[in-house]
């Protein structure tokens, strides 16, 4: 394996990590599972232990209703037909 490989698959795991863990904390997958995927984007064997780390999931947000939002302010854009001063 080269040090081009190494990099590539850093960034592979940089970039699909942040989904893995979403889904984990969502409870779509186990912590079993989540090690399994992310040795696998690593190009690594995950260690076979009799005993895997006990992960915690991260809190999920509150979800903010539509009603909630301020309203976007679109007085500054500018439309086509119109030519800033």
């Amino acid at each position: 394996m080269t040090e081009k490989d190494n990099a590539s698959l850093a960034l592979a795991v940089s970039r699909a990590y942040p989904a893995f863990s979403e889904i984990f904390d969502r409870g779509g997958i186990d912590e079993n599972e989540l090690l399994r995927l992310v040795y696998r984007m690593a190009g690594e064997v995950q260690p076979q232990t009799a005993r895997h780390p006990t992960m915690q999931k991260r809190p999920l947000k509150a979800a903010v209703p539509q009603s909630a939002k301020p309203p976007k302010d679109n007085s500054s854009q500018v439309t086509g037909d119109q030519v800033p001063a």
